[in-house]
Parts: structure tokens; sequence; C-alpha cells
């Protein structure tokens, strides 16, 4: 005769990636026109360099760029 068990079976909860429940939020991020003027040229000017620099085949060297700002 098998085993009694009192133990009910119960399958792993499986995360709906479709519909998923928002997770802890820590902080907003602000919205670009709330950045003061200076931060958004900065800003402007390293993801222009960025690019131009992935385009041509990511031979400079940025961080030496970056440490004269």
């Amino acid at each position: 005769m098998p085993r009694r068990s009192d133990r009910t079976w119960t399958p792993a909860r499986q995360p709906d990636l479709f519909n998923p429940t928002p997770g802890p939020v820590i902080g907003t991020m602000p919205s670009w026109g709330a950045l003061p003027e200076q931060t958004r040229r900065t800003l402007t000017g390293l993801v222009t360099r960025l690019l131009v620099d992935h385009a041509a085949g990511g031979t400079r060297n940025l961080r030496s760029d970056a440490d004269e700002l």
C-alpha cells in the first residue's frame, strides 16, 4: 500500500514575463528637460564622441579624453 502524506504538492511559480509586476523603485530618472543646460551639452558631446568613435572602429582612447573634462 502506498504511503499517505499530509503534504500536498504545489508547483513552483513561474514568473509572468509578459505582465511583470514592477520591482522596487529606488529613484526616478529626471527628464532630459529637467537637467541643467550645461549637463545636457556635456552629455550630448560625450554621446556624440562615443558614437563617432564606435563608427570609426573604436580605436580612440576615450578615457584619456574624459580626463580633460
